[in-house]
């Protein structure tokens, strides 16, 4: 129930619509419906200006596949959580990207939508269930963006780029594949993934490795969350290896998953993106400590993060302190 949205972030993807017909009235393009999308952070008393030169985008990995979210569709709520989640903060100034890792199962405030879509008010729960509200599509990553703006101290979320679990296989075939080492027992998921050896994974093998949870070492979403970061690193560099040798590495990661993603942006919105991600500087993959515990009455993992350790990652990340 994990997805590789580290992926789709990486290469240019855009979708209008979940049904692939434009919305009247959708934001315009390079706009997000988020809460106080250039306001300060705020900690408590403690307010910081955010950094002129930051843009940010919010990825957002689904729990399911195409077929399942055309299965799903509705119009107030879905069945499709945010199993991965990544803040990105361009520094267009400095030319460099960096990285927030949130865990989707951070207990939050979580804003929940209405019959009519409007905003009902907030619970506290595991933070990906923001996308389950709305019909899946935009109105729903508007609502993630929201509860991830809230839970990063009002940091904004400029943009968001939502994908489904068919996008990991195609995006890691687009650039060659991806290597790693396998450092957990896949042995009951997927028994070519060897424990110790080093491979470059084909398409269904990297859905395996960054998807898999259950049967997988201890079986929690921290150590998956890890091998996010190891595959991302290693993708990042077969990317940027693809970019070089095919100028038409964009079109082809496009055509290969423009029919599951979600976004905001326009297609040369994200070609942009795609272009800094492949030529910026890039910092590294920050995420914050915390503690997590078995639900009593639900048997769900629960994060807590720790809130000193996310405010120094946070301001640090858009104000340079």
């Amino acid at each position: 129930m994990s997805v590789i949205l580290l992926i789709a972030f990486l290469l240019p993807v855009f979708r209008k619509t979940e049904k692939g017909k434009e919305n009247p009235t959708a934001p315009k393009a390079e706009t997000v419906n988020a809460p106080n999308a250039r306001g300060v952070l705020k900690n408590g008393g403690e307010t910081l200006s955010i950094s002129k030169s930051a843009e940010t985008v919010l990825v957002i990995g689904l729990d399911k596949s195409d077929e399942q979210i055309k299965e799903e569709i509705g119009d107030f709520y879905n069945e499709q959580m945010a199993d991965f989640l990544m803040y990105m903060v361009f520094d267009n100034e400095n030319m460099r990207v960096d990285f927030i890792q949130i865990n989707r199962d951070t207990i939050c405030e979580v804003p929940w939508l209405s019959v009519n879509g409007m905003r009902g008010g907030t619970q506290t729960e595991q933070i990906c269930f923001a996308h389950i509200y709305g019909s899946g599509g935009k109105d729903s990553c508007e609502n993630t963006a929201e509860a991830v703006n809230m839970h990063l101290f009002n940091a904004p979320v400029d943009h968001y780029l939502s994908f489904s679990l068919d996008s990991i296989p195609a995006i890691n075939d687009v650039v060659g594949g991806v290597e790693v080492t396998i450092n957990d027992d896949f042995s009951a998921v997927d028994k070519t993934l060897v424990q110790g050896k080093t491979i470059r994974l084909n398409g269904r093998q990297a859905e395996h490795f960054v998807r898999a949870r259950s049967g997988v070492g201890k079986g929690e979403n921290t150590e998956r969350m890890a091998r996010h970061r190891q595959y991302l690193e290693s993708f990042v560099k077969a990317s940027r290896a693809a970019y070089e040798k095919n100028p038409n590495l964009s079109a082809d990661a496009y055509n290969a998953v423009k029919n599951s993603l979600v976004t905001d942006l326009t297609s040369a919105g994200v070609q942009r993106f795609a272009d800094r991600l492949n030529t910026y500087e890039l910092g590294e993959i920050r995420h914050a400590a915390g503690t997590s515990a078995i639900s009593s009455e639900t048997g769900w993992v629960e994060f807590y993060v720790d809130k000193d350790d996310l405010w120094s990652i946070v301001k640090e990340t858009l104000t340079h302190k």
